[in-house]
């Protein structure tokens, strides 16, 4: 899907390191929402749920409060903001296409 949007993927071995994103629905919210993960196997103690209403379509902000949260969570330096925004935003852009 991200290749489809022209999104570099690196297919590398798993690292301690690695964080992990995935759009998904709140079911409980009926909204989508972002789940973010500080470990790459959503341990749910370092995994964290972002709702967010389905009429928003620009998360290329990287000065948004959802994004800076997301980046916090994650623990991602300010000089990253931008690419997790544009991140988010080909993802999203992708599940409403």
């Amino acid at each position: 899907m991200l290749r489809e949007k022209s999104t570099s993927v690196n297919e590398a071995d798993y690292s301690k390191s690695d964080v992990s994103l995935s759009l998904t629905v709140d079911r409980a919210a009926l909204s989508p929402c972002v789940i973010a993960s500080t470990v790459a196997d959503f341990t749910p103690s370092h995994t964290e749920k972002f709702t967010f209403v389905y009429s928003k379509d620009k998360f290329s902000n990287s000065e948004s409060p959802m994004i800076k949260s997301i980046a916090s969570h994650l623990r991602l330096p300010d000089a990253v903001h931008e690419k997790l925004a544009g991140l988010i935003q080909k993802v999203w852009q992708s599940a409403v296409d």
